[in-house]
């Protein structure tokens, strides 16, 4: 499958909320994946807080990734052997926050999208929505100052 992105410009300031719409095959997916670099542009440039994407080291691009840009997807992709709470709480996990801290933000995460009673559940045990739920509470845990959001409420993953 080819990804094909034309003539593209944006611009989006602190604090605003942008929304890419258009019909099936537009090209919505590829522009959000260059906006994080999962897919790279053939040319032009993407900037993000000053620094262009195109010159970050792999490491300084996980870094990034980790702290200032979460991404929401269709397909939820828990993990089906940790509980919700440990779903939450596994970007921070892999950044190799303390156990603690990273449960309290992923605690409070779950609060916000109305899971505090399901953290010590198994995404099998849930909605499908409520999955959907999950895996914004995991975009949410690393208080990222963006976030990216792939239709992430269009399908059920059941």
């Amino acid at each position: 499958m080819q990804q094909s992105l034309s003539d593209a410009s944006l611009q989006v300031r602190r604090g605003e909320i942008f929304c890419i719409m258009g019909l099936s095959g537009s090209g919505k997916s590829t522009l959000i994946r260059m906006l994080n670099r999962l897919i790279a542009p053939t040319s032009g440039k993407i900037t993000v807080k000053g620094r262009e994407l195109s010159s970050l080291s792999a490491t300084e691009l996980r870094q990034l990734r980790a702290r200032d840009i979460s991404m929401v997807f269709q397909s939820v992709a828990l993990l089906p052997y940790r509980t919700v709470l440990e779903n939450a709480a596994f970007g921070l996990e892999v950044q190799g926050i303390s156990k603690d801290e990273r449960n309290g933000r992923a605690k409070a995460a779950l609060e916000k999208v109305g899971l505090g009673d399901w953290m010590q559940r198994y995404p099998s045990e849930l909605s499908g929505g409520m999955q959907q739920r999950v895996g914004l509470a995991r975009a949410l845990t690393s208080d990222p100052e963006i976030i990216l959001m792939d239709e992430p409420f269009s399908r059920s993953t059941r």
